[in-house]
Order: structure tokens, then sequence, then C-alpha cells
């Protein structure tokens, strides 16, 4: 064997051992994988402690105690005069060790179902993209003189407390007077609670209300974080068509939960008919069900008054009412809530309990005073109106640039689903379209696995988009058509 000096042979071991403390331990280590290499050789001195100090940038007293450790060890010997040698040209190696394989491990794997993946939209110029917020248009001094209150004063303790199982009452208490009586949705403070967000709502509900072999219809196309929570429960699903009404009930034969986005269907923004409303709800009745009410696209109708929700109407207490304030807000608060019966609402604390606790006490009080201030009230006018402005400049630019498609554009949308006229593939399209900075989503990756309708589908969105580059964007998006 070829001789090599510690420094050629282990360099690499001296910075994996960063964490092996107290110091001396990790020298000597470092020490014992040369003999294991037989680095040092049987017949020759190791370097002395003034040499591996400046090699290691250790002090001689570190490395002293690590040869001390060797020699109590019987790993090396002193000669006097000499120094110090190995006993053994080489230390045996540890044993093999058999890699983890973590899919034999698992305990559960849900059914595959696909995900939707968007690049960081912010590096594109044209992210007609839904979910996501024009930064700019943040309330930015609106939302910190809220923060700064919430840190200051009798709010401070509430902010830095630990939440327990609780709430924020004065959250609570603003989200039931100034949000949800203005939809026509009255609860009491034991009815709601906060969540991260609708995904946490979603994760909650599964956990609640299916198990293994449990049904639970919903859209088709669909919300996939949906889908993606109900197959993680293990819970059968079926599918309900999506028409020009909204869902079709025919779907939810047998089912114990039906999931719904009646306001504004995800993904296609079609609303359910009022006449289908009153069958979900005398179906749910008749098959003892549970419906959960998606209504996360409710303060940013274009056209018109707010549809009421079903919650609104729902006198059996069969509805599970959830919110969220990402979608106009910013999806970095990560706050939603559920409303529903106080036995439902007391079982999903006591699961948020043993997986999150609550929500971040100083977002929670932080969002109560700048609702309490008005200013949220304000932020929602804005929006509307900024994304009333950016829907007429679309369909402008769709008339000149994508005039086939301009008979689609007939109720204003924040989410607009196109078909292509005469048919094609819009994944395609959307990969071209990409290549010229715009981001859109292929309708196809809306469907269940082994259930899509359609492929000539295309989602496109003008949350995040400056209403400067719409026309740029359509432009580019009709090029790579």
């Amino acid at each position: 064997m070829t001789s090599r000096t510690p420094q050629q042979a282990t360099t690499d071991d001296w910075a994996a051992l960063a964490g092996i403390r107290p110091l001396h331990a990790r020298v000597a280590e470092y020490l014992r994988r040369g003999l294991r290499r037989g680095v040092y050789p049987l017949n020759r001195p190791l370097p002395p402690s003034r040499v591996l100090s400046e090699q290691l940038g250790v002090s001689r007293t570190t490395v002293q105690a690590a040869l001390q450790t060797l020699l109590d060890e019987q790993l090396i010997v002193s000669r006097p005069r000499s120094g110090m040698y190995p006993v053994v040209m080489q230390v045996a190696e540890e044993p093999s060790v058999t890699p983890v394989d973590w899919n034999q491990l698992f305990y559960k794997v849900a059914t595959p179902v696909p995900q939707i993946v968007e690049p960081d939209h912010s590096r594109y110029p044209f992210p007609f993209l839904s979910g996501q917020i024009e930064q700019a248009a943040f309330p930015t001094r609106s939302w910190l003189k809220a923060v700064n209150q919430a840190m200051s004063g009798k709010n401070l303790r509430v902010s830095l407390g630990d939440p327990r199982d609780g709430d924020d009452p004065e959250l609570v208490k603003a989200l039931i007077e100034e949000v949800l009586a203005l939809r026509g949705v009255h609860a009491g403070p034991d009815e709601v609670m906060i969540t991260v967000g609708t995904q946490q709502g979603l994760s909650l509900l599964s956990r609640a209300l299916l198990g293994p072999g449990v049904r639970v219809a919903m859209e088709n196309p669909g919300y996939v974080d949906a889908q993606h929570a109900f197959a993680g429960a293990g819970a059968q699903i079926q599918y309900m068509t999506v028409d020009e009404f909204g869902a079709s009930p025919q779907g939810t034969v047998d089912a114990h939960v039906v999931y719904l986005t009646p306001s504004s269907h995800h993904p296609t923004s079609v609303a359910l008919s009022p006449e289908r409303r009153r069958r979900f709800l005398a179906l749910a009745d008749g098959q003892d069900a549970v419906i959960i009410e998606d209504d996360y696209d409710a303060e940013i109708r274009l056209q018109g008054p707010p549809l009421a929700p079903m919650k609104s109407v729902d006198r059996s207490g069969r509805v599970v009412y959830l919110g969220t304030f990402s979608k106009y807000l910013a999806p970095g608060l990560r706050m939603g809530y559920v409303v529903a019966a106080p036995e439902l609402i007391a079982q999903l604390r006591r699961f948020r309990h043993y997986a999150t606790k609550a929500p971040s006490p100083m977002l929670q009080r932080s969002l109560a005073l700048f609702i309490r201030s008005g200013d949220y009230a304000r932020q929602l006018r804005g929006y509307r109106v900024r994304a009333r402005s950016k829907f007429d400049h679309f369909a402008e630019a769709v008339g000149e640039y994508l005039p086939g498609f301009a008979d689609q554009l007939t109720v204003p949308q924040m989410n607009m689903w196109l078909r292509m006229p005469g048919g094609g593939d819009a994944g395609e399209w959307a990969r071209r379209a990409r290549s010229r900075g715009v981001l859109a989503t292929p309708g196809s990756l809306y469907y269940a696995p082994g259930n899509v309708v359609r492929t000539d589908e295309l989602r496109v969105g003008l949350a995040s988009i400056p209403e400067m580059r719409i026309a740029a964007g359509v432009r580019a998006l009709g090029t790579s058509l």
C-alpha cells in the first residue's frame, strides 16, 4: 500500500467528523480512521503532536488527549525518545450497514395522485397562475401596523403565549362578526376553529370523518390537494362530473362525505346552480352524509353580489364550511378556518393539538387587529377593483391575440378555464408558452388518475401577474398556440 500523509488520506474525514464533541474525541476518531486504512505504517511513528495540531487547527493539548485515548485503547504504543507507533497495521472495519428501505417501513402509502408543482413564478414575466398574489399589492404598511400593535401593550402576552388548544378569541370574534356574518353564516365561538390554511382543515377533517373504505365524493376535475388528503386517509374516492351547472349530484351515491367548491368550482370557476345546491343538501339529509363546502374564493366575485354559501341555508348542521385568507391577502400567512357543529370542532381541536397546536398566536392577533381596523375590508374592495380591471384587460387582449377564445369569457373571473377551439393538447401548449416566459396550468392535471376527460383545457389565472404585463403575456400565449 502506498504511504500517504493523514492530511492527504483523511481530509474529508476531518470535516465529516464535525459533529463529534468534545474536540479531543473528534481527533481520536480521525486518527482511528487513519489507522484503519493503513495510513500510518507499522514501522513509522505517527506525526508529532505539533504537526497534527497544525494540520487540524487544534491545540497540542487536544492532540495529546486524543493520543492518550488511543494508548488506552491499545491502538498505539509509545516508544521512548522515538514517538507513537501503530500496534497493528489496520483496525477492523466497522460492520457493513444495510440501507433503510423506507418504502417497507411506511405504515400506509397513499394512492398515487398527481401533484401540481409550479416553478417559482417570480422568475417568469407572465405568471398566469391561481393561488398566488401580486406582491406589490399586499397592504404592507397596514399589516405592519397590525403586527406592531400585536407585539405591544396588552396584546403582547397573547402574541407570545402558548395557545394550547384554543384560538385567539379576538380573531374568532372578528371572523364571526365581520366576515361570516356578511356571508349569512351565523356561528358561535364553539363552532369556529382557526387553521394553518385550508390544507390543514382538509387534513383534520379527513382524519375525523374518513378512513379505509369510507366513501367520499368530490368533483372531477377537482382540487388536487383535497384528493391527496382523502387518499391519505385511505378513503374510497368517487367522482362527480362537472358541467355548466357545477357538480352533478349523481356521483354521491352512498358517500359519507361530499366535498364541493360551490361558489367557484376549482378549477373551472363555474358556480353551482341553486337547484343543485338544494339537491345536494337533500341528498346529505337522505343518506346521513356530511358536506364539506370549500369557499376558497368567496370574496372575489367580480360581477353581482357574492353567492350565499350553502352553510347559510344549512338547517341540519351537515355542512362543514372551510374558508381562507390566503387567496386575497397572501398564501404565506397560512391562515384559514373551519365552521362546523361544536362536536366536530371539539374533535378537530383534539387532533390539531397533537399535530401543531393552534396557529401562531402573533399572526392570529395581528389578523384580528387588521380586520377590526377596517384595513381588511379596504383591501378586499381594492382587490376586487384591481381584479375586474385585470379581467377587462385580459379579455381585450384575448380578443386581439386569441380571438377564437373570446366567446368563452362571458363571466368576469380571476381564473379562466379555456378550451382549445377544435381540440388540441393543452399540455404541449403550456410547455411551449413556458419557453416564452408564460406560466399556465394544463387542465388535465386537475382530473383524477384514470379519469382524464379532456386534454384540451388550460387554466389561466390573473392573481399574480401585474396588469401592465397581461397584454404581452396573452400575446406570448397566442404565439405559443
